[in-house]
């Protein structure tokens, strides 16, 4: 299987390097699309992914910023932001054929119809993941956070034609659950934490601080409490 990353901040350098590390001399070839000083010290020293269980260095099957070079893929794993996602998938439409499954792992809730109006014919499915990440330095992305379960399913209910990729991404070491889209019908747990984020970024803004120093702040925790109480009024 050949998979392509598309987008090495956060959330795309934990899973991709997590899952380059563990196909590494393997049959399955995991290669990033990325760009600029992060891409050549990719190439150069390979990926260093710092987690709340230790560090690793993951090198991919290749590393660059040509589609072309990559070229079409079994399964391509979008991992951009948001407002980003339209002119990513129109760059990289080349590693994308009929039968190859496009996941997105974004922010947003109208993803998939970006995918389908950017990208040629091809199978797109919902993804969602639960993980603190970012990018510490070029080459360097760092894991302080979140469950790192990643959930992803079609649309349409029907999940059994993407059982390989679900037993790929948990052969790489990746907790995830593959289920059917329209089952997914509790938000609570969802609104509740949309709130906490909200309330989370906004004072970390303001403060200009990273969330975990500042709550142990007693006065920055305050602020962090009312704008959490605050949310749900103003939602």
């Amino acid at each position: 299987m050949k998979i392509a990353f598309v987008g090495l901040g956060g959330v795309g350098g934990y899973y991709g390097g997590t899952a380059a590390r563990a196909c590494e001399g393997g049959e399955h070839r995991v290669s990033f699309l990325a760009r600029g000083e992060h891409l050549r010290v990719i190439r150069e020293r390979g990926l260093t992914v710092r987690t709340v269980d230790g560090e690793f260095v993951a090198r991919p099957y290749a590393a660059s910023d040509d589609p072309e070079e990559l070229g079409r893929s079994d399964l391509v794993v979008f991992a951009v932001k948001g407002y980003d996602l339209d002119a990513a998938a129109r760059a990289a439409s080349r590693l994308v054929g009929p039968d190859t499954v496009v996941l997105p792992l974004l922010n947003g809730v109208n993803n998939p119809a970006v995918l389908a109006e950017a990208l040629p014919p091809c199978r797109i499915l919902n993804g969602c993941v639960y993980i603190s990440a970012r990018i510490e330095e070029p080459g360097l992305v760092v894991q302080s956070g979140g469950s790192r379960k990643l959930f992803f399913g079609p649309e349409d209910g029907v999940t059994e034609p993407f059982a390989p990729m679900l037993s790929f991404l948990r052969g790489a070491g990746i907790d995830a659950v593959l289920t059917p889209y329209r089952e997914c019908r509790n938000t609570r747990q969802p609104t509740y934490s949309t709130f906490y984020s909200c309330a989370a970024a906004a004072v970390s803004s303001l403060l200009e601080r990273l969330i975990l120093p500042l709550s142990t702040d007693g006065a920055e925790v305050d602020q962090f409490l009312v704008a959490i109480y605050r949310a749900p009024a103003q939602a």
